[in-house]
């Protein structure tokens, strides 16, 4: 929720573009919703379930916990995994056909077959089912359209192979090894806003490579996509890859405006206490309606906030607690942070304010809902 005091990088618009992701339905197109930007979202959400994606020729079943991908053995394909196996010179030619002809049979898992008589090392072959899963997943990257199917569970009761594999970096490891770029490049040719750096609220995903934080930077003044293909010094294929990187991720996107709260044009550094004043007003809005529509468990909602706030603040900064009445109390800032009032400090006063009330909202919407999230951003303007 923006109160207008950004100078630099717009965490309201960052707030805005990942909220704009939450809306991804269950049911959609890949067209619409690349499958990187989908899974980056399912794992922000901690979302477990079944992930259904159809493409050109076939269909592949995702599972997650919590927004970790998953690999179930129903979900394996075994003659693709032996094919792998073979193409990496683990198995002669003979054995891959004897195993063929075992998994046409369905008499015990592949695995297990493999596993138990030692045919490789359990360790290795792991490795290696790790690293098929992965190629898999890069060629539905490359699909060129597809639809896909989300099904929320509280529990997966499925035989799991694969548990725990960190999303974040499979995304991004994911369109590095991209070489068909077509349904990037269309997707990416779609949007004639300009783009813009955000400042995630989110420990953010794995870490970028260098040419990947060079175009994150050409973002930092706000340019269209057409801009940055011409200006870049990277290849064209590097180059979309990156953006296409950065907006799946949720660190770069179109710069998304909509109305926000009034703030006074006469507010600057020198007179916090009219800013507070200010943002106790809309923090207090915040709590009021939460807590018409669900009573105490407000005071929870608020700590949920709180908390992604204060893991963006970091470890070196006074945390944001909660006051009895509600709202963020943040005296302890005004005493510890060197930097509050520092126009160019990326942490000020201002930024701050604006991604408590960001947080909020936010979570608002997650645990209420999209309606509850559009009658606040209206209370907040009034």
């Amino acid at each position: 929720m923006d109160l207008g005091f950004n100078r630099h990088v717009d965490t309201s618009a960052r707030a805005d573009y990942i909220e704009s992701m939450e809306d991804i339905p269950s049911q959609g197109s890949l067209s619409d919703h690349p499958l990187p930007r989908l899974l980056h979202l399912l794992w922000r959400q901690k979302k477990t379930g079944r992930l259904s994606v159809t493409g050109p020729r076939e269909e592949v079943r995702l599972s997650l916990m919590r927004g970790l991908l998953a690999l179930d053995r129903e979900a394996l394909d075994e003659k693709r995994f032996l094919k792998h196996l073979g193409d990496r010179g683990l198995l002669t030619p003979a054995r891959k056909r004897r195993l063929r002809s075992l998994a046409s049979g369905k008499t015990r898992p592949l695995l297990q077959r493999l596993a138990q008589k030692g045919v490789l090392d359990s360790a290795l072959l792991w490795r290696e089912l790790e690293a098929h899963f992965q190629n898999r997943l890069v060629g539905m990257f490359e699909w060129p359209d597809g639809r896909f199917d989300f099904s929320s569970s509280s529990t997966l009761d499925l035989d799991l192979l694969l548990a725990g594999m960190p999303t974040s970096d499979l995304i991004l490891s994911g369109i590095r090894r991209m070489a068909r770029l077509e349904a990037v490049d269309k997707w990416l040719a779609r949007d004639q806003l300009l783009w813009q750096a955000f400042s995630p609220a989110h420990p953010g995903p794995a870490v970028l490579e260098p040419h990947e934080r060079y175009i994150l930077h050409q973002l930092s003044e706000g340019r269209t996509v057409a801009d940055i293909l011409s200006l870049s010094h990277l290849s064209r294929p590097e180059t979309s890859k990156a953006l296409f990187a950065l907006a799946c991720t949720g660190l770069a996107g179109p710069s998304v405006s909509r109305p926000h709260s009034r703030t006074p044009s006469d507010f600057s550094f020198s007179n916090y206490e009219k800013i507070l004043s200010h943002f106790k007003n809309k923090a207090g809005i915040i709590y009021r309606y939460v807590s018409k529509e669900v009573g105490p468990v407000a005071m929870s909602i608020m700590r949920q906030a709180l908390e992604e706030v204060n893991a963006w603040l970091g470890p070196g900064l006074p945390k944001v607690t909660l006051d009895s009445d509600g709202c963020p109390d943040v005296k302890a800032l005004l005493r510890g942070h060197a930097g509050l009032f520092r126009e160019d400090d990326s942490k000020n006063l201002f930024r701050i304010l604006d991604e408590i009330l960001a947080a909020e909202v936010l979570m608002v919407k997650r645990t209420l809902g999209g309606e509850h999230e559009s009658a606040l951003v209206r209370a907040l303007e009034r």
